[in-house]
């Protein structure tokens, strides 16, 4: 009975000493990996280099690519002594025009703070809408022939600008409504003037006039 349980217990403690023994083995690796990443990070910095931020997924507050999380990878990626250009690796639907208009104007006071440096948007699989915004600030943006880029946003032939103004307006003038709208979008009054201006001026003209649209003007 005694030489049983002395069994049992030796045999317990060698599977204690096994199991902390493969412990300490996994956290020491996963401490080597770290300190390796670290050494080729801090590797990489002290030489010459492209800094890169990553613009992924949709843009809204909170988001990986919101202005909170893009701001601050964009000072570290033009203030490191040793970065020779910013490259925006874009992959992104785009958002809320907010976000990327915040985006746009770091991107903006940063060019002027750093003029050596030039920036480069490179558009993977979608650099829609806000994406292409945050794009646009770019010295240069590369795009593969599949990528979808660009922002249209609505098609003005469901107003009938196709038939009054021809196909081209049909196509361009929400364009230039949109642009117009995403840069004075913080500006409350000026958006709704702006959007009055528009309802009153291409829908009154093309139907009749209702107390609806009196209304909404």
């Amino acid at each position: 009975m005694v030489t049983s349980i002395q069994r049992e217990q030796k045999s317990a403690r060698r599977w204690g000493i096994f199991f902390k023994s493969l412990s300490f083995v996994f956290v020491f690796t996963v401490l080597a990996m770290l300190l390796s990443d670290d050494d080729v990070g801090a590797m990489a910095e002290s030489q010459d280099h492209v800094a890169v931020v990553d613009v992924f997924g949709p843009i809204m507050a909170g988001a990986e690519a919101s202005a909170d999380h893009l701001l601050p990878a964009l000072s570290d990626a033009f203030e490191a002594a040793n970065s020779k250009a910013v490259l925006l690796n874009i992959n992104s639907p785009g958002g809320s025009p907010v976000q990327a208009g915040i985006v746009f104007d770091e991107l903006q006071l940063m060019k002027l703070e750093y003029p050596n440096k030039p920036v480069y948007a490179v558009i993977a699989d979608v650099g829609a809408s806000g994406a292409y915004y945050i794009a646009a600030a770019a010295d240069f943006i590369y795009a593969d022939k599949a990528s979808t880029v660009g922002s249209i946003g609505v098609i003005g032939s469901g107003f009938g600008f196709d038939q009054s103004y021809g196909w081209s307006a049909g196509l361009i003038l929400p364009v230039v409504i949109k642009i117009f709208w995403i840069h004075f979008y913080q500006k409350r009054r000026l958006r709704r003037l702006c959007f009055s201006a528009y309802w009153m001026i291409f829908i009154s003209n093309l139907s009749a006039k209702s107390s609806l649209d009196e209304a909404i003007a």
